[in-house]
C-alpha cells in the first residue's frame, strides 16, 4: 500500500502533490479520511507490533530501500469488497490491475508504464 502513495507522488495529480495531500486526500486512504472507519480512532494501539512494521516499511520506501513488489501500482481496494461493492474504477478498467498481495488488489489507474497487466498472485503480507 505505502508504495501507492510513492506512486501518486511520482505523478502528482487530482490525488495531490506532497506526502500529505496524497494521503490525506478525501476518500483515497479511508482509514485516515473516512470518518465512518473505525480504524481512524481504534489504529495503532500503543506498542503494536504491526504499526512498528508499517512504520519500517513506510521509511524505507520514502528513503528509496524498498521497492515495489508491484510495477506502477497507484491504486487499490481490499477483497472484503466484492461485485458491485468494489469501487467503480476497478469494475470499470479490469485491465488496469497489476497483481493480488494479500487480500488487496492493486491497479494502475494512469497507465503511466507500458504493460500494466502482470496479473500476479502474491501471498507476501
Amino acid at each position: 500500500m505505502a508504495h501507492t502513495v510513492k506512486n501518486r507522488l511520482d505523478h502528482p495529480g487530482w490525488w495531490g502533490n506532497d506526502w500529505i495531500s496524497v494521503l490525506t486526500k478525501k476518500w483515497q486512504y479511508s482509514s485516515l479520511t473516512d470518518p465512518n472507519d473505525r480504524q481512524l480512532t481504534t489504529w495503532p494501539k500503543a506498542d503494536d507490533a504491526a504499526f512498528e512494521e508499517c512504520l519500517t516499511i513506510a521509511e524505507r520506501v520514502v528513503t528509496g530501500t524498498y521497492n515495489s513488489p508491484l510495477k506502477g501500482i497507484d491504486s487499490y481496494y481490499d477483497d472484503s469488497l466484492q461485485g458491485d461493492a468494489r469501487p467503480k474504477w476497478a469494475r470499470e478498467h479490469p485491465e488496469r490491475f497489476v497483481g493480488t498481495i494479500g487480500r488487496l488488489n492493486f491497479y494502475n489507474m494512469d497507465c503511466d508504464v507500458e504493460d500494466p497487466v502482470v496479473q500476479l498472485k502474491h501471498t507476501e503480507a
